[in-house]
């Protein structure tokens, strides 16, 4: 398969505290499993400790994925704790793999498309100046939020917005990542070439310009697997965006995307051969 064809994702991995036990987690997981079913060579920058190691290594749905890891003490690790209105959830942050920047780069990685994908601050978004040939898609959520003292995890202002934003070709957040503040998103997309806002059982805003639409999903779900659900939609955009070029057939795409993730849970999404091929 040509380089060209490349899915390059850089972020931690997360390990997910479920009741006593604990999976994999983050968006370099979700999106990159699903990039592997759309046909990419997947290859993913990351950093993790030996109490993921072995899980990582023994999941099938990384299988054939290309993993680059920066040796670290401890994995970044969360616990989620979710509302009754499933798709809001208050989150603690344990632990904090190491940093990645441009020097824990692999050589010869030349991607059809870049993810960068930040849990929390941990991902330098100088890495975007690299890869100037590249689809430059960006999940913000990292790069918007901070450990409390008590291991919560809260909003932390993006200070850098304006001397980043303008290297993505994409640029996509939650409303819960800016706190709820809608004004907050129209300043990111000033800067932006293009800005998707997601907004949970709402689906989705696209920022084009001045232009503000907002995409409905087809079906409202109010149970599912909500896990995760944001990283599949980021990378079916940026895949169906580079594409069609069109952000309101990708913004569509995304949409059901998500959707299939919700309803079905990750596994059995990942295996649903017809709607993903």
């Amino acid at each position: 398969m040509s380089k060209r064809k490349e899915y390059f994702l850089v972020g931690h991995f997360a390990k997910d505290i479920i009741d006593n036990n604990f999976q994999i987690g983050g968006t370099v997981f979700y999106s990159g499993i699903l990039a592997k079913k759309f046909g990419f060579e997947v290859k993913i920058l990351t950093s993790f400790g030996e109490d993921l190691k072995e899980k990582i290594k023994k999941e099938q749905l990384l299988k054939d994925i290309k993993i680059f890891n920066v040796t670290s003490q401890k994995s970044t690790t969360f616990k989620n704790i979710y509302f009754k209105d499933k798709d809001k959830r208050k989150q603690y942050l344990f632990s904090v793999a190491k940093k990645i920047s441009t020097k824990n780069l692999p050589k010869e990685i030349d991607p059809k498309i870049l993810h960068l994908a930040p849990l929390i601050q941990e991902v330098d978004p100088k890495i975007a100046k690299k890869f100037k040939n590249s689809f430059i898609g960006a999940t913000l959520q990292g790069w918007l939020r901070k450990r409390a003292k008590n291991s919560q995890v809260l909003f932390s202002f993006w200070k850098d917005y304006k001397k980043f934003l303008p290297l993505f070709n994409v640029a996509i957040c939650s409303l819960h990542d800016l706190k709820n503040d809608f004004s907050l998103a129209k300043e990111f997309a000033k800067y932006s070439k293009l800005f998707v806002l997601t907004n949970g059982k709402k689906g989705c805003i696209v920022f084009e310009n001045s232009k503000i639409t907002k995409i409905l999903p087809k079906k409202i779900l109010k149970e599912g697997y909500f896990t995760g659900a944001g990283d599949v939609f980021a990378c079916a955009f940026f895949t169906n965006y580079k594409k069609t070029k069109n952000p309101y057939l990708a913004g569509e795409f995304a949409n059901e995307i998500a959707g299939l993730h919700i309803k079905e849970s990750a596994k059995k999404l990942f295996n649903f051969q017809t709607k993903l091929s």
